[in-house]
């Protein structure tokens, strides 16, 4: 699992404010949506064609196979070829830690734009081949202790906070965190939904200026969800709230408290 640097993020939603208020229209997505999604597996051969993350990581193509695309998604939203990392940024302590959890995994991650609400949505999948359980609780326990989230952005300090968030279960296990940023006076959620499907370990975020509406997010999780149930050779696990298609009904009818 692969948990994007919220400084990107932040640093193209901030900008993408400054071009509105020279009057320039709001644009949050950059580049081509046809570019591949970001996979990277320390182990594996490249694969794919495309790296929009700047990475020279290889490409992990089962994974790959099991992300959403542009095209599962609602109208308006595109494939985000902004960089991934900011050189000379800061990331904050509690993120880097969860990313080194899994360092060793294969992972594939795809980030989304929405040109109409300047918002982001990205989701990351890792293969844990042993231990999930316990490290998605690894997982969970870094977060849950973590408490803030400031960091540097073209050297300003861009303070932020994280706390336990309640959001819909998903898969075998879920927790949700929201990130909060404030720069200039904008206030920017950056939301958090971790959930594990048997052997794979899933991060889902969405970012943008608060209040962002979180069934939304919800949505976007499902349709991704869809995609995992969808595909013939994916493996997600046994459990009985493993993804499967979507119903018309509200997806559990209960929010959990991380």
């Amino acid at each position: 699992m692969s948990l994007r640097s919220p400084t990107t993020l932040l640093a193209t939603i901030v900008l993408a404010l400054l071009l509105a208020g020279c009057g320039a229209r709001f644009d949050a997505s950059s580049g081509s949506p046809d570019t591949t999604p970001t996979t990277t597996d320390p182990g594996a051969n490249n694969g794919n064609s495309g790296n929009n993350s700047g990475s020279t990581a290889p490409d992990d193509p089962d994974l790959a196979a099991l992300l959403v695309t542009a095209d599962d998604l609602p109208l308006g939203w595109t494939l985000d070829t902004s960089p991934s990392d900011t050189s000379g940024d800061t990331n904050p302590d509690c993120i880097d830690a969860v990313n080194e959890l899994v360092a060793d995994a294969p992972t594939a991650d795809a980030s989304f734009s929405s040109e109409d609400t300047g918002e982001y949505f990205t989701e990351s999948i890792t293969r844990v081949d042993r231990t999930p359980r316990r490290t998605f609780n690894e997982i969970a326990d870094t977060l849950d202790a973590c408490s803030e989230v400031s960091f540097r952005n073209n050297g300003e300090l861009i303070p932020g906070i994280i706390e336990p968030w309640s959001f819909y279960d998903h898969g075998d296990d879920s927790a949700a965190w929201r990130l909060t940023f404030t720069t200039g006076r904008a206030l920017i959620e950056y939301d958090l939904v971790v959930v594990r499907y048997g052997d794979l370990v899933v991060s889902y975020t969405f970012a943008g200026l608060h209040p962002i509406d979180e069934d939304a997010f919800d949505d976007l999780i499902l349709t991704a969800e869809d995609v995992l149930a969808a595909d013939p050779n994916s493996d997600p696990g046994s459990g009985p709230s493993d993804p499967g298609p979507r119903s018309n009904s509200d997806p559990s009818g209960e929010l959990q408290t991380a």
